[in-house]
């Protein structure tokens, strides 16, 4: 029986190994005759049967599938929203529901204030663009309307109050009495009310700079003269005029504050606060455009977190953002306006004068007092290392810097000993004295002109710098 059975077996590989041969060879022949004539489709087909396996497809089948239900829901539900005009972030939830309100827990369905709390609280988007819209367009007939006392613009103020005000408020009544389950950071609809109210800000700047430039310009001739007659009424405040012993009027190169004409400096001063608030505001929007996308991405570590205790502390500062933050803006321009013209016309003067009294008089006041305040923040916020590094002299560059630097701001009165010795040497032109030399039998006097280098100095004789000494003195 086993011997009949190990027959069979001995056949059957024997068979086999014959089928497997046979099939083998006829794969070779198949093969030879492939490369003797190929063609492309027989090589595409050998390099895809190489490289794709059947894992891999199954592999990328299944991930597809769990990807599809994975996001089917959330794609269902973004459709259903988008058809049914609902917000895309989050599901506004009732104004103080009874599940939700803290101190009147008992109540039962819904309370709230006598009006459209619904429609403002949750603005369409139409109405919220046409708002921003009349508001960025009527916003300088605004200002100027209040300037001037009239008030025209009903419409508009009227918009703009119950859109910031209402909304703002219901906001503000959502946040702190109910219990939202949202971040309000993760809310964009807030990034999109910033970007909306920078493009009034901006709007508005433009405008105004437009009316600075053509409404100002023609009347900068009239007003020097009285801009002239208050410089020196302020400066004779603080310093007296110059005296007009022979009654003719006063030149403004003799005046305190002499002022040149205004053109220049205007102009210079209205495109300097331009650059000023639009620098700062890019600033401040970059900073808001990195913390919204820090909070779309999970990242909220430089937002403040919020506690019940503060609820009041933000609702003032969340109250009125666009109002505040207009309000500011056109504070901060007249501020920077103001103070970038005084600066443009005493930098005139000088150009134009050579001398302002009421400037240098002003910072022979105030420049000891910023030098000690400068040289010490510097000191205080140098390195360890640097601040007591000894140098071959055992004292610091630092150390001698601020000694030197004290002892000027204490003894201020040896500027002006010098500035009255060069004066009293009645020669043109004399910048330096040296009588430093090696040889104390052979010294001599250098006179270092002005306009002179000095590898041009003159060395003048023995006998003329005794004469200089006796006029000297």
């Amino acid at each position: 029986m086993y011997e009949s059975t190990f027959r069979v077996m001995t056949y059957a590989l024997n068979f086999r190994l014959q089928f497997c041969c046979l099939r083998l060879m006829s794969t070779l022949d198949k093969a030879k005759e492939i490369s003797q004539d190929p063609k492309l489709v027989d090589l595409a087909w050998k390099i895809a049967k190489r490289s794709v396996n059947l894992s891999s497809i199954l592999i990328a089948a299944a991930g597809l599938i769990t990807k599809w239900l994975l996001i089917q829901p959330i794609h269902n539900e973004l459709v259903y929203k988008y058809r049914t005009n609902q917000s895309l972030y989050f599901v506004p939830y009732a104004f103080l529901s009874s599940e939700h309100y803290l101190y009147l827990s008992f109540l039962d369905g819904y309370d709230g204030m006598p009006m459209l709390v619904d429609f403002l609280s949750h603005v369409d988007r139409k109405f919220a663009a046409f708002v921003f819209a009349v508001c960025a367009d009527e916003l300088l007939n605004i200002m100027q309307s209040t300037v001037y006392g009239s008030a025209k613009e009903v419409l508009t103020l009227s918009f703009a109050t119950i859109y910031d005000w209402l909304d703002y408020s219901i906001s503000i009544i959502t946040q702190g009495m109910c219990e939202p389950d949202f971040y309000p950071t993760d809310d964009h609809r807030f990034p999109t009310r910033v970007i909306s109210v920078y493009t009034s800000v901006l709007l508005l700047l433009y405008q105004v700079v437009i009316q600075l430039c053509a409404k100002v310009f023609p009347q900068l001739t009239a007003i020097e003269d009285s801009f002239q007659l208050l410089a020196d009424l302020f400066s004779s405040m603080f310093f007296p005029q110059p005296e007009n012993n022979d009654g003719e009027s006063v030149s403004p190169s003799t005046s305190n504050f002499p002022v040149p004409h205004l053109i220049g400096p205007y102009t210079v001063a209205v495109f300097l606060t331009l650059t000023l608030i639009v620098i700062q505001s890019l600033i401040l929007l970059a900073n808001v455009r990195r913390n919204s996308i820090q909070s779309y991405r999970g990242d909220d570590t430089e937002i403040p977190r919020r506690h019940r205790s503060e609820y009041v502390s933000y609702a003032v500062r969340n109250f009125h953002f666009a109002a505040h933050f207009i309000g500011y803006f056109i504070w901060g321009f007249i501020l920077i306006a103001v103070f970038s013209l005084i600066i443009c016309i005493a930098l005139d003067g000088f150009i134009t004068y050579e001398s302002v009294p009421l400037v240098d008089k002003t910072l022979k006041l105030t420049m000891p007092s910023l030098l000690f305040i400068f040289f010490k923040k510097k000191t205080i916020d140098l390195p360890t290392n640097e601040k007591y590094q000894i140098k071959p002299n055992s004292q610091s560059r630092y150390t001698r810097k601020w000694k030197l630097a004290v002892f000027l701001i204490r003894n201020p009165i040896l500027f002006f000993f010098r500035k009255a010795y060069l004066n009293q040497l009645n020669m043109n032109e004399i910048r330096y004295i040296n009588d430093d030399d090696q040889d104390s039998s052979k010294r001599r006097l250098s006179v270092y002109t002005r306009r002179m280098p000095i590898a041009l100095s003159s060395i003048v004789s023995d006998d003329y710098m005794k004469s200089f000494e006796m006029y000297r003195f």
